[in-house]
């Protein structure tokens, strides 16, 4: 999805034409909810990603608000939790991706990594993976991916 986002509605890149820059909001507000959904494949998620280009194009969101370092981490959260389309799972990442690793982004990857480094392959609840993260603190996102990297 990403690659035809940025193949369909990206910038080319100066001096070579077949690389492309991930597209601005107002190239993806511009395109509409229909284009994101049958060209870019984005199914349910193009209303979201439409909307949240929008609201960035019109003002209504301040992206550079997000990475302010002195913001509180559980202020952040919520903030993000607030745009539509954007939970739990979306909201940790965004954070880890802004450097901050409070809290982890469970999905089925995570899921079958401590499925298998830590319980034999046997399935692991979401309390027992924040469990083993936890001692870590605010680095628990990172640990777990140095975790993750070990294994390679």
């Amino acid at each position: 999805m990403v690659e035809r986002l940025a193949t369909r509605l990206g910038d080319p890149f100066p001096g070579e034409a077949e690389r492309r820059a991930f597209p601005t909001p107002d190239a993806i507000a511009q395109a509409g909810i229909d284009f994101l959904r049958q060209e870019i494949g984005l199914g349910y998620r193009s209303a979201y990603v439409w909307e949240l280009a929008a609201r960035v194009v019109a003002g209504e969101l301040d992206l550079p608000a997000f990475e302010e370092p002195g913001r509180p981490t559980p202020e952040l959260y919520q903030a993000l939790r607030q745009i539509k389309g954007v939970g739990d799972y979306a909201a940790a990442t965004i954070l880890m991706l802004l450097g901050r690793y409070e809290h982890l982004a469970i999905d089925s990857e995570v899921r079958a990594f401590v499925s298998r480094k830590y319980f034999q392959g046997e399935p692991a609840s979401e309390s027992q993976i924040r469990a083993i993260y936890a001692p870590w603190g605010r680095w628990q996102y990172l640990a777990y991916w140095f975790d993750l990297v070990s294994e390679e």
